[in-house]
């Protein structure tokens, strides 16, 4: 029986620590897109007229809407306790 639970305790911490980098990806991934739309926004700077104002209130307000979504992945990754390198058992 303790070798059930070996091994279910083993395959639990493998996909908590897939999940984990699945979020980190997606921390990364999200930066990676609200720069962007701040690009995007700088652009519709640069030749102000009604559609370019336009433009950027809605590349602004994507671009917060994407760091609140980056900000509830932080905070999921503050609650789970990881570290980079392999930890071991204690004996």
């Amino acid at each position: 029986m303790t070798r059930e639970t070996d091994l279910t305790e083993r395959f639990r911490k493998l996909f908590v620590k897939a999940d984990i980098l699945f979020h980190i990806f997606a921390v990364l991934l999200l930066l990676i897109a609200c720069g962007f739309m701040f690009y995007y926004a700088l652009l519709n700077i640069v030749h102000p007229s009604r559609d370019s104002i336009i433009r950027l209130v809605n590349d602004v307000l994507l671009a917060l809407i994407i760091l609140e979504l980056l900000w509830t992945v932080i905070r999921f990754l503050k609650k789970q306790k990881f570290l980079w390198a392999p930890s071991f058992p204690s004996e």
